[in-house]
């Protein structure tokens, strides 16, 4: 079984189990969630048309948008209930301006857009790192538990991203076969965190229906 048909039914699953557990959500994870599950469907989607020999280079500059955008959000509302939040304004308005004047004038939507991913990539791991540091010393709570594991997973992630975007240029020199090895071990990781993120959403399912059962 090939890497992108796993990748496909982990999405496909670790989707469903948002779509259950949503409801009983906290407001972070909802924000979280919201994310989780629209990346989940355009990762499905560039999967389909790339076995379909269709090009999928248009989805990243919309899931570029939608990573920031929502992840940004996330970041907000983690500091608004456990340090001192940034202006989210200006930030996702500058950070919009500049992801979509690079879709319309440097890396059209025919184009991998690796510069606005590349910021996209710092902007967050920057983030990331703001954000264990705001909850250093703040009280762990269950939901807090569970936040640092889904941000420590984005933080791999993203760092992990950050430097197979900065090497794209000196990764065309050496040989296709490395090449793929690298785009693997990277969807490996992916793949790895997603199944994390589905296993805290499937915990989280199986205990909220066992309070139920015991009421």
């Amino acid at each position: 079984m090939s890497l992108a048909i796993i990748m496909l039914f982990v999405s496909a699953l670790c989707s469903v189990l948002v779509l259950i557990q949503y409801r009983a959500l906290s407001d972070i994870l909802k924000v979280f969630g919201i994310y989780f599950l629209i990346s989940n469907c355009i990762e499905i989607l560039a999967l389909y048309l790339a076995e379909n020999k269709i090009s999928n280079l248009f989805l990243f500059h919309i899931n570029t948008v939608i990573e920031f955008w929502f992840l940004v959000i996330f970041f907000y509302a983690c500091d608004r209930k456990y340090g001192k939040p940034f202006p989210l304004i200006p930030v996702l308005l500058q950070g919009l301006i500049i992801i979509v004047a690079n879709s319309i004038f440097v890396q059209k939507i025919d184009m991998f857009n690796s510069y606005s991913a590349t910021l996209v990539n710092l902007v967050l791991l920057i983030f990331s790192f703001r954000f264990f540091f705001v909850t250093m010393d703040v009280d762990v709570t269950k939901e807090l538990k569970i936040v640092k594991l889904i941000v420590s997973c984005l933080l791999l992630v993203f760092g992990t991203s950050l430097i197979v975007l900065l090497f794209s240029n000196a990764m065309l020199s050496i040989s296709t076969t490395y090449q793929l090895y690298i785009w693997d071990f990277r969807g490996i990781l992916i793949l790895s965190t997603k199944v994390i993120f589905g296993l805290t959403f499937a915990k989280l399912l199986f205990e909220s229906r066992s309070k139920t059962l015991q009421l």
